[in-house]
């Protein structure tokens, strides 16, 4: 037997059955169903649907470029009668609720353009910063890309440069603690972090490794990082 979603009361109904419904502050019991909607809900929801299709039907064989024109029409013979009756001032009020709509349309337009705009060339800085300093620093052709999607996630524009940014949003430093970590800098770090990522490296950490001398392969993680930072500082 199907279960109804909303009961009156629970007499009659079996306790294991009455433990999956709750008491609401209309006295009636409701079913505990997660995504279970009302049938109340529904048929608003139904007859709210109804109802647009209706008024959409009324406007489908409106040509929208004639309704501007009309209303331009329109507009224009309500404001000659303004003027034949002295009413300067309504004129005078719809022009400029006129200009101030054109004007909030076209500054929502821009806006909205010049955001665009704005990543597209964000995004284009720090790529060409980031694919110049992969390819001096040796990083493998096929992790080219891998290495942009992770400085997409740390470098932000800041007043035309690409400044690298912690998870809240604070600025990251280079090695002198008052500039910001250079694009070359941070490719650089990754040779601790993701060394799998650059040419000459295994991948596995044994056998070409770039951490110096022979030896290099036997060095805990710990003496890996200490011997790239060695090299980034120039020891």
């Amino acid at each position: 037997m199907a279960l109804k979603s909303v009961l009156e009361n629970l007499d009659g109904v079996a306790e294991a059955i009455a433990a999956l419904y709750t008491k609401g502050v209309d006295g009636k019991y409701y079913l505990e169903v997660e995504g279970l909607v009302p049938k109340s809900k529904l048929d608003e929801f139904r007859d709210t649907n109804v109802k647009l299709m209706k008024d959409m039907e009324k406007f489908k064989d409106i040509d929208p470029v004639k309704y501007r024109e009309l209303a331009e029409t329109a507009r224009k013979i309500q404001e000659k009668e303004w003027i034949e009756k002295g009413e300067i001032d309504k004129v005078v009020e719809q022009r400029v609720a006129l200009m101030r709509e054109d004007f909030t349309q076209k500054e929502v337009t821009y806006k909205t353009s010049n955001e665009a705009m704005s990543r597209q060339l964000e995004s284009l800085l720090i790529d060409n910063q980031v694919r110049d300093a992969a390819t001096k620093l040796g990083v493998r052709a096929s992790a080219v890309d891998d290495v942009l999607l992770r400085a997409k996630a740390v470098y932000r524009v800041k007043d035309g440069v690409a400044t690298p940014v912690d998870s809240k949003g604070q600025v990251i430093y280079g090695k002198d603690g008052t500039n910001p970590m250079s694009v070359t800098d941070w490719v650089g770090s990754l040779k601790q972090t993701a060394e799998h990522l650059f040419q000459g490296s295994s991948g596995g950490g044994a056998g070409g490794s770039n951490t110096g001398g022979t030896g290099g392969a036997n060095l805990t993680s710990v003496q890996k990082i200490a011997a790239g930072l060695a090299k980034l500082n120039g020891g």
